[in-house]
């Protein structure tokens, strides 16, 4: 028997948890398995996958032509989906970045700091234009459509 220390309350609780967690762990449940038994085993189904690709009618042609009938059945980039409709419905107004050199200085620890460059945006938030103020971005081609 394990003998558990009154004084400490978190140990022993943690303890009990543990091996909660490992008696369920340990038990079976019935026997059952979780995958069937029966059926092929890995190389069989490797070797109908050859077989059925060198039967005639299995070329690359009759796969060109099953994967053009697949790609016919997908939206072209008219439809509206979730994307263009947030991007033509709410126009954001372009926040231009100004580009900006800092020297090369000490750090306040001492230590020398190069020069570099960095950007920062004009808008601290952005901005939505209003309606008619931005023409409806086509997002497939990346230019503005206009009339």
């Amino acid at each position: 028997m394990i003998m558990v220390s009154v004084y400490k309350p978190a140990k022993a609780v943690s303890l009990i948890s543990l091996l909660a967690a490992l008696t369920a762990c340990s038990t079976i449940s019935g026997g059952n398995n979780i995958l069937p038994d029966g059926g092929p085993t890995t190389q069989e189904v490797y070797n109908g996958h050859h077989n059925s690709a060198a039967q005639p009618g299995n070329t690359s042609e009759t796969y060109n032509v099953q994967r053009d009938v697949q790609l016919s059945r997908h939206p072209g980039p008219w439809t509206r989906d979730a994307h263009n409709e947030i991007n033509n419905l709410f126009p954001r107004v372009p926040n231009l970045l100004i580009t900006g050199f800092v020297f090369p200085h000490l750090s306040p620890g001492g230590h020398p700091v190069p020069g570099y460059s960095t950007q920062f945006p004009v808008y601290e938030r952005p901005h939505y234009a209003l309606p008619g103020e931005a023409a409806p971005v086509n997002t497939v081609k990346g230019v503005a459509e206009t009339d």
